[in-house]
């Protein structure tokens, strides 16, 4: 045999031999890619949707984050409206949302209007680059029935509070406001009185909604956002409200929905464990949830968090190092769903600190102005 001819058996053997290595190497990896998968999952996928599904791994958070202020920001003193933008962007909070109090603004009669207030809020949230979410809400004593005496209840005549809409509309879509939440949580007692109505709700939302876009065709209207009620002492239910609403045909008149999926319960993991009570459950895990209802609908709207939060001292309360957990888990959790619109924590701040009283205690830093483990979760998450 040639010298030749035994080199390229040799090469031949060689690259044989060189060709199985590589295809053991390139099992042993896939191997090791199965096991690991299978084992090493991220904590952040663990969150169970239903009995047995898993969620992806999140991709990097995009979701914009607010700070919903509830009613008493428009009554601060210029010192302490100028400290508290000051601390929503230290947080580094994309938005503030607070109410335009229709009651307030109107309160000396249907042709009298008094913005000092809502201008100079308005003002200090553009000074700092911070969005402004408006709700508008609650009637005026000449606006109700005569048989209220209180501002949360609905309107005589829902046209009154349509127009209100559309000036607020106009007058502040030049200063920078282009977001509207038409009134809060509506199927709850103590926000629609006397008791929710979604047929008297629909009707409000759907001419509200239709004075809003004249005024401003370009402005994004939000429903309502729904509590967390159950159907007793004539709540409704959020789930049912929202199949009403829909049915009523006001799935039109709005541009996202509005919802509060408030989900604490002592020590209950919120949001990251799964339960049919659960509001946040409710938006999309539950086999009948406010996403299944809209997709049913063929609606494929946002879901805007207008509020989110725990108390962490009260009845029913969670720890500071819970609460900070919800901020992070809800925040990470939304920032993986399309369907997801802004998200706004409540609140900035505790109003007060009576152990009895669980409404105190919501904010991300005490009523002494201590900052609890929640603020720096949430200026961590609302990095730019």
């Amino acid at each position: 045999m040639s010298s030749q001819s035994k080199k390229h058996r040799i090469m031949v053997k060689l690259l044989r031999s060189l060709a199985v290595v590589l295809i053991l190497f390139g099992f042993i990896v896939m191997m090791l890619f199965i096991v690991r998968s299978f084992f090493i999952q991220d904590e952040s996928a663990q969150r169970v949707k239903g009995p047995n599904v898993l969620y992806p791994e999140p991709s990097r958070p995009q979701l914009a984050t607010g700070i919903s202020a509830g009613g008493g920001l428009q009554y601060l003193s210029t010192t302490e409206r100028e400290e508290y933008f000051n601390t929503a962007a230290e947080l580094r909070a994309k938005w503030v949302r607070f109410d335009f109090a229709w009651w307030d603004i109107q309160e000396a009669g249907p042709s009298s209007y008094d913005w000092s207030k809502y201008d100079a809020v308005v003002a200090a949230a553009a000074a700092k680059d911070i969005n402004v979410l408006g709700m508008v809400g609650y009637t005026p004593e000449w606006a109700r029935p005569a048989t209220c005496s209180d501002d949360k209840c609905a309107p005589e005549d829902p046209t009154t509070y349509a127009a209100f809409v559309k000036k607020v509309v106009e007058r502040y879509k030049t200063r920078g406001v282009s977001h509207w939440e038409i009134w809060n949580e509506p199927n709850n007692t103590v926000f629609w009185k006397p008791k929710p109505n979604v047929k008297d709700y629909a009707s409000l939302l759907t001419l509200a909604y239709a004075a809003a876009k004249q005024a401003d065709p370009s402005a994004t209207i939000i429903s309502g956002g729904l509590s967390p009620a159950t159907n007793t002492d004539g709540n409704i239910a959020p789930i049912d409200f929202t199949e009403a609403l829909y049915a009523e045909k006001a799935g039109e008149s709005f541009d996202a929905f509005g919802f509060h999926p408030y989900c604490y319960s002592g020590t209950f993991n919120c949001p990251a464990d799964y339960a049919e009570w659960s509001a946040w459950s409710q938006m999309n895990d539950t086999p009948r949830s406010i996403r299944s209802i809209m997709k049913k609908n063929d609606d494929d709207k946002k879901i805007w968090v207008t509020e989110f939060g725990a108390p962490t001292n009260g009845p029913n309360s969670v720890t500071e190092k819970l609460q900070a957990n919800m901020v992070r888990r809800s925040y990470e959790q939304l920032s993986r769903q399309s369907w997801a619109g802004t998200f706004f924590w409540y609140s900035l701040q505790d109003i007060g600190s009576d152990n009895e009283d669980v409404e105190d205690w919501f904010g991300l830093i005490d009523a002494n102005g201590r900052k609890k483990a929640s603020f720096d979760v949430f200026k961590e998450i609302s990095r730019p």
